[in-house]
């Protein structure tokens, strides 16, 4: 009798990990991320960088800095449009508007800086065609 007890406690088990192994994907599957390199208009990086996404439909912002190699990632973002900011002080900040994340996608935007006075902004926008293959990686 404990056999069969081994048995069901078993399946039971099994079912129980694939219920939460299909939780987990679906969960990272309804999210993307947005990520890049900032660099100035030399082509080096732009370490320390202030970067920001926001959702144009909610207004949520997320932000983050670049690291010494001028890296960024936004990781667990919602699909929706956005508009990237990047800012350092001695450069001018730039802005890419019209990103388009869909769901599963990490969507690579490198963004450079230019010299000059603050109140000058670069504006640069993204082409949303570019982003409506699923698995894809958009590249600017």
């Amino acid at each position: 009798m404990s056999r069969n007890y081994t048995g069901v406690f078993e399946a039971a088990l099994l079912l129980g990990l694939g219920f939460l192994c299909s939780a987990l994907c679906l969960a990272q599957s309804e999210q993307g991320a947005i990520t890049g390199v900032v660099i100035d208009p030399s082509g080096a990086a732009v370490p320390n960088a202030k970067v920001s996404a926001v959702n144009t439909n909610t207004q949520v912002v997320a932000a983050t800095e670049t690291n010494g190699t001028g890296n960024y990632k936004i990781p667990y973002l919602p699909p929706g449009p956005y508009t990237i900011t990047a800012e350092k002080t001695g450069f001018t900040p730039a802005r890419v508007t019209n990103i388009s994340l869909p769901v599963g996608l990490t969507a690579t935007i490198n963004v450079t800086l230019g010299t000059g006075t603050v109140h000058t902004e670069v504006t640069v926008q993204a082409n949303s065609d570019s982003a409506d293959a699923p698995g894809k990686a958009l590249k600017l």
